[in-house]
């Protein structure tokens, strides 16, 4: 947990009962990574064949540990088609899967950066008068 202190102490024997002096503490301070994520949507509205453009921004905060093996992960709604190599990571340091959706796999977030995805998606023909169209990702 974030801020525990861990404390490690050595006692030991030798013979039949002589006791070794115990050595001074080593103590150790937890910190941990504190990832947190946005997502917008440009425009905010939209009718069938209109582009949106996505952008995802996830922040590991300053003073906590980096964080290792990030994915992130946004499957599409059935009505929103992704634009081929409309895909732009930034640094560019990321490896990208996926077809109905995007898996970013990053090797690590440092303390105090963000890391920002953006792709575009036309909204398919199937698409409904006033209809909302929800797109959830998610960073873990």
């Amino acid at each position: 947990m974030q801020g525990s202190v861990r404390t490690n102490r050595a006692n030991g024997t030798y013979g039949n009962s002589n006791t070794l002096a115990q050595v001074s503490a080593a103590s150790l301070t937890l910190v941990e990574q504190n990832l947190s994520q946005s997502k917008a949507n440009t425009p905010r509205t939209g009718d069938a064949g209109d582009t949106i453009t996505y952008t995802i921004v996830v922040t590991n905060a300053a003073g906590r540990a980096p964080a290792y093996d990030v994915v992130i992960t946004d499957v599409f709604p059935s009505k929103l088609i992704y634009t081929p190599a409309s895909f732009a990571i930034s640094p560019a340091a990321a490896v990208l899967s996926g077809t109905y959706g995007i898996t970013a796999s990053l090797p690590v977030i440092t303390p105090g950066t963000s890391v920002q995805i953006t792709f575009t998606g036309v909204l398919s023909e199937a698409v409904n008068p006033t209809e909302l169209i929800v797109n959830n990702a998610y960073a873990k």
